[in-house]
């Protein structure tokens, strides 16, 4: 749609991503003007490369659910567990209704997320310190925190990570997030640039894997990975601004 002039825009995730085949993901009926492109290297080498995957990310950026069509035939029913090709996709309403797109992303510490400036690895800040590992709180806005948690209490062990400064400072800016499913945590690159990022691209960590007995909360991961979708994946920020409704 027609970006706003007081909205943020960033680098969409398929300028992140080396070139290749990609596919697109419309929404109807029409009325929103949003197509979305993502690179089939990015969905196939996740740990959830399905049609389930393309369409969890299409749902973050609309308020009404929907579900994942092909738009050469948006009667059939895709298999979720499916591999997708490069081809052009539509979410269609569940129920008949215009879309609405999400609101944000909303920064960590600011109102909205800042918009990315540098590209490679430099805005990652490598530092010879790389390997120590520093807390992350996932939520650090106290009134988002409360609403996702229901606790205004923000240092419980599954509200953080213990990450390196480099993965660390990449998570603060949504290069790439956790996203949960079926009890496991699959790492997102959606900075492929990055070489310390894309290079955990597809991991899965189960919790198992944790140090701690209390995993990352999925509710906060969750949340993270909607703001890094409408970042990376739409690009401009909607109803962000202050005097936006």
């Amino acid at each position: 749609m027609p970006i706003e002039s007081h909205e943020t825009q960033y680098r969409p995730l398929f300028r992140c991503w080396p070139r290749g085949d990609a596919l697109t993901v419309s929404f109807a009926p029409g009325g929103l003007d949003l197509v979305v492109r993502l690179p089939l290297a990015f969905v196939s080498s996740s740990a959830d490369p399905t049609h389930a995957f393309v369409e969890r990310i299409a749902q973050v950026l609309v308020d009404e659910s929907g579900s994942l069509r092909r738009k050469s035939a948006p009667d059939e029913v895709l298999e979720p567990r499916a591999a997708p090709s490069a081809d052009d996709y539509i979410f269609v309403p569940d129920v008949p209704c215009a879309f609405a797109e999400s609101r944000g992303p909303q920064g960590k510490r600011r109102t909205q997320a800042a918009p990315l400036t540098t590209d490679g690895e430099s805005s990652v800040g490598a530092s010879s310190h790389s390997r120590r590992e520093m807390p992350l709180h996932q939520v650090v806005r106290p009134p988002i925190y409360a609403a996702l948690t229901g606790s205004p209490f923000l240092f419980e062990a599954s509200a953080g990570l213990l990450l390196n400064p480099m993965l660390h400072k990449a998570y603060d800016d949504y290069e790439w997030s956790l996203y949960c499913k079926d009890n496991e945590y699959h790492f997102v690159a959606f900075n492929g640039q990055l070489s310390s990022v894309k290079e955990h691209h597809g991991k899965v960590l189960t919790t198992v894997d944790m140090r701690d007995e209390d995993p990352p909360d999925p509710v906060l991961c969750a949340w993270h990975f909607e703001q890094a979708v409408m970042r990376s994946v739409r690009a401009y920020s909607v109803r962000m601004a202050i005097n936006a409704q």
